[in-house]
């Protein structure tokens, strides 16, 4: 199998390039419109991005769930969360949760901060890197099951 092993350098000339730029391999940009730095991070983000929704890069994982604990934290190495489960100590069965937000938790379940007998929504929006929520808490521990 081979592999393709394309430097950051070659991608920044490549840019530099297409916006006209003199071709130094990101050492410097010629105008202000955008720095190296930023350049770098957008590629990495866009990376990011091709690898999460192509699936090119799919790991599974559980974490512990913990009793009235609504806000956990995945691997450093996690791009996103695809699919999150719940499984506890009464159900035979790995039950799916549905991806929501913050509003929908507001408007369409109450008082999510109470706990309930099992997650019914999970949020990776507007929260720090690499944290999800669930909500309701749940009020027996249980396993989280991530994809």
């Amino acid at each position: 199998m081979s592999t393709f092993a394309i430097t950051d350098q070659e991608i920044l000339n490549d840019v530099q390039g297409a916006l006209l730029e003199e071709q130094n391999q990101g050492a410097s940009m010629t105008t202000d419109l955008w720095t190296t730095t930023e350049l770098i991070q957008f590629a990495n983000d866009r990376q990011k991005v091709l690898l999460g929704q192509t699936l090119m890069v799919v790991d599974e994982a559980t974490i512990g769930g913990v009793v009235a604990q609504n806000r956990y934290e995945f691997p450093e190495t996690w791009l996103g969360i695809r699919r999150v489960a719940w499984k506890d100590n009464e159900w035979r069965e790995i039950l799916g949760i549905p991806r929501s937000d913050p509003w929908a938790a507001d408007h369409g379940l109450g008082s999510w901060f109470a706990p309930s007998k099992r997650p019914k929504i999970y949020n990776d929006t507007y929260l720090p890197t690499l944290q999800f929520e669930i909500a309701p808490p749940p009020q027996d521990a249980g396993i989280l099951h991530l994809l």
